[in-house]
């Protein structure tokens, strides 16, 4: 079942449904808002209709340099963050603005420390430009007809102690 819509508002009927019929999600992708709050709200609500044989798929994950990720993830996003901060200064210098920075890894972190989720699987980040990232291989997407400055990525997890 695909449920569209604000999910502040979806997200309540649709685990009432759920829960209403048995039934449990086996696959949610997150791909919303692209917040920290919105992102993080929606991790929990859907544990609600989840097991732990649930895949969690939350997109538009990448590091968010700076932020002292510690780890995996620290190595993981060294380079990825050197390159990246050299975009933002020539982008500073051109009178950009940086649209590549995005919360909803910061988002997975946080639920991830708190013991709700625990992420298996990570993809990217993926540059633009490059092959891994083909709505972004250009400033005017070849799909997505609008210009975009931003790295791509997501992450498979799963829920913890789901009731």
């Amino acid at each position: 079942m695909i449920t569209k819509g604000y999910s502040a508002t979806t997200l309540p009927r649709f685990i009432l449904s759920m829960r209403a019929a048995g039934r449990r999600c086996d696959l949610v992708l997150i791909d919303g808002d692209h917040g920290f709050v919105g992102t993080s709200n929606d991790l929990k609500v859907l544990r609600k209709a989840s097991g732990p044989h649930t895949a969690v798929v939350v997109d538009d994950v990448v590091p968010q340099c700076g932020e002292g990720l510690g780890g995996a993830d620290e190595a993981d996003a060294a380079a990825y963050c050197k390159t990246y901060l050299a975009y933002k200064a020539g982008a500073k210098r051109q009178g950009r603005r940086d649209l590549r920075v995005h919360r909803p890894g910061a988002a997975v972190r946080k639920v991830a420390s708190k013991g709700v989720i625990e992420v298996a699987e990570r993809y990217g980040p993926y540059a633009m430009g490059t092959r891994e990232n083909p709505c972004f291989r250009t400033r005017q997407g070849p799909r997505c007809g609008r210009p975009h400055e931003f790295d791509w990525g997501f992450v498979v997890a799963r829920y913890l102690n789901t009731d």
